[in-house]
């Protein structure tokens, strides 16, 4: 038995760029992106066998046809993984693309040679990697700090930050499928947002404004939209690490959770 942790990540700036028309590519938006690792994970114990259960706080949100089951399938690997989710879905937090991500390293890791290998393969072509499992997934292979650039598949590491961040995790996620096809209808009218899907996720989901202006008025602090969505955070400095504390906040579109999260390189 082996347990291994996946990391969400965060972005921490978003450009989407027009619509690529040409190649395997076709109909993707390329991004110009920041991405940083954060502490939240999820767990996977992974053993022999073949079975694949689901535990945690958000083991509701998991699919049928899910990013793990995907992942050992194009590894050609037969395991069974207990997956502790604790990650929300929908939360543009990676959850997903984080478990794909860790058992890609744990492949490249392994002592067994065809397991190894067979990840190997799979890493010398990001692109690939980026269209079968989701522009995320490279990025969580490698983790720590970087521009993405492409469709995530071009992973350009940065000196490492020591950052602190407060995450606003709300009871509903919002679907990225729908956030982008929203975006490529209206697109994003503030060119200095550090998230071009900020405006868009608003309009797919008017409950996030409402979300905002409460974090706003109890917290006296603007929050930006991690990926396209749900959830929101802050990037603190010392002034403010100890003045939000951890908890649950009863809000009008439900109870919002409100935990801490730290830089990590892995």
């Amino acid at each position: 038995m082996e347990i291994i942790k996946a990391f969400a990540k965060l972005t921490l700036s978003l450009k989407v760029l027009p619509l690529i028309e040409i190649g395997r590519f076709k109909n993707y938006h390329p991004i110009d992106a920041t991405m940083i690792s954060i502490d939240l994970y999820d767990e996977l114990v992974i053993s022999d066998g073949n079975s694949f259960i689901v535990e945690g706080e958000y083991k509701s949100q998991v699919p049928e046809d899910n990013l793990v089951s995907k992942t050992l399938q194009l590894l050609n690997v037969e395991k069974s993984v207990r997956l502790v989710k604790n990650i929300p879905a929908q939360g543009g937090l990676g959850g997903g693309s984080a478990d794909a991500g860790a058992l890609i390293r744990w492949a490249l890791e392994s002592s067994n040679p065809k397991v190894r290998n067979s990840a190997n393969d799979l890493v010398s072509d990001y692109s690939e990697i980026a269209l079968k499992l989701g522009a995320d997934v490279p990025f969580c292979i490698h983790g720590g700090y970087a521009k993405v650039l492409g469709v995530g598949e071009k992973i350009l590491p940065m000196s490492f930050e020591s950052k602190d961040f407060i995450l606003f995790i709300l009871p509903f996620g919002v679907s990225t499928r729908d956030v982008y096809k929203n975006f490529d209808l209206i697109g994003s009218s503030d060119e200095k947002a550090l998230n071009d899907l900020f405006e868009p996720a608003l309009r797919v989901d008017p409950r996030l404004e409402s979300v905002v202006n409460f974090i706003e008025l109890k917290f006296k602090v603007t929050p930006n939209l991690a990926g396209s969505g749900s959830t929101l955070y802050y990037e603190v400095d010392d002034s403010l690490k100890y003045k939000i504390e951890e908890g649950t906040y009863e809000c009008e579109v439900g109870d919002i959770k409100v935990i801490k999260a730290h830089s990590i390189c892995y």
